[in-house]
């Protein structure tokens, strides 16, 4: 039994794991697994952390606590301790708490990181979140990206690449060139709206209704009325979103120009017609965010005939419209940011 005072009962929750406040009576289980081989090879820089770093790591816990209502909790899996997982302050890097977590190597392969990871994430329920993570830790970029998150910057690290990963930032892109680079008006300029949250991507569209027909069943929606977002990430591999005015939509995942993967994947989508505009919600699978996402483009068509225009967020010159020209991609985010191990 840990003899420690008493804590306030509100904690994560989830499946298979419970989740108890990090206190100073816990300074032993924790020391064990602060300094466990496995926990410490990227968590810690592989090296091997002091009793007093420790203890000074639960102080910082309890001050966060104190300060936003989260820190660190033990990871119990039955009645073992098998981990942490929680927030903490890294202020070479970032005044904002990122997301941690730590399990034993027995612990892992089933899932219980994502598990955990997502469980801080929804009790802390903030619009935007931090992580960093070590480039070679390929395990933990996997849970993240799981989640939602993207990348949003480097910085050198112990093992080299460190990178900063964010969920719930908002990115806002405008279609308002001809997919050559010519300016359109304002009637025909869309604006995409795009966040991460927990286990989703949120694609949210502001466009002129041009009227066109809907598209019958099984039709390309690339020949019709439609707004196209590319997401690009490691390798040539991205996500091909198509949203239409009329609730249609068909997605795509790709592994190189044109090298189709997966296509008519299932999304959720609603789309609303009214004064000249339409509007569209689509809530997206992380799972299908390819990995290292960092770079995008948004199109729209619409038309019939020789009155068929293509427009583009980030402008694809060329003799037509080639809109899997991936090195003209826009970054994902606006403006490169710092990391942390």
């Amino acid at each position: 039994m840990r003899d420690a005072p008493a804590m306030p009962s509100r904690a994560p929750t989830s499946k298979r794991l419970t989740y108890e406040r990090l206190t100073s009576a816990d300074l032993g289980v924790f020391h064990q697994l602060v300094v466990d081989p496995h926990v410490r090879r990227y968590l810690m820089d592989g090296q091997v952390m002091t009793a007093t770093w420790t203890s000074e790591a639960i102080g910082e816990s309890d001050a966060l606590f104190a300060a936003r209502g989260v820190g660190l909790w033990l990871l119990r899996e039955g009645d073992a301790v098998v981990g942490f997982a929680g927030f903490r302050v890294f202020p070479e890097m970032s005044p904002e708490p990122q997301l941690i977590y730590g399990l034993r190597e027995a612990a892992t392969g089933r899932g219980l990181a994502t598990e955990a990871a997502e469980a801080c994430l929804r009790f802390a329920a903030w619009p935007t979140v931090l992580a960093a993570v070590d480039a070679p830790n390929g395990a933990s970029t996997r849970v993240l990206e799981k989640l939602g998150f993207v990348h949003a910057g480097r910085v050198d690290g112990a093992f080299g690449d460190t990178w900063l990963m964010r969920l719930g930032q908002r990115i806002q892109r405008t279609v308002s060139h001809t997919w050559d680079g010519r300016p359109v008006g304002t009637d025909e300029r869309v604006d995409v709206t795009l966040w991460t949250a927990p286990g989703a991507l949120h694609v949210e569209v502001d466009a002129p209704f041009h009227g066109d027909p809907p598209p019958p069943p099984g039709a390309d929606l690339w020949n019709h009325e439609v707004v196209e977002v590319f997401l690009l990430g490691r390798d040539a591999r991205y996500l091909e979103i198509e949203l239409g005015p009329h609730g249609d939509t068909r997605v795509l995942t790709l592994s190189g120009v044109r090298a189709v993967e997966r296509d008519h994947l299932e999304i959720e989508f609603e789309a609303r017609r009214a004064d000249g505009r339409w509007r569209g919600h689509a809530v997206v699978d992380a799972a299908l965010l390819p990995p290292g996402l960092a770079r995008l483009n948004v199109y729209a068509i619409h038309g019939v005939g020789d009155a068929r225009r293509y427009l583009a967020c980030h402008p694809v010159p060329g003799e037509a419209p080639d809109f899997h020209r991936l090195e003209h991609f826009g970054p994902w985010t606006d403006q490169a940011s710092g990391g942390g191990a």
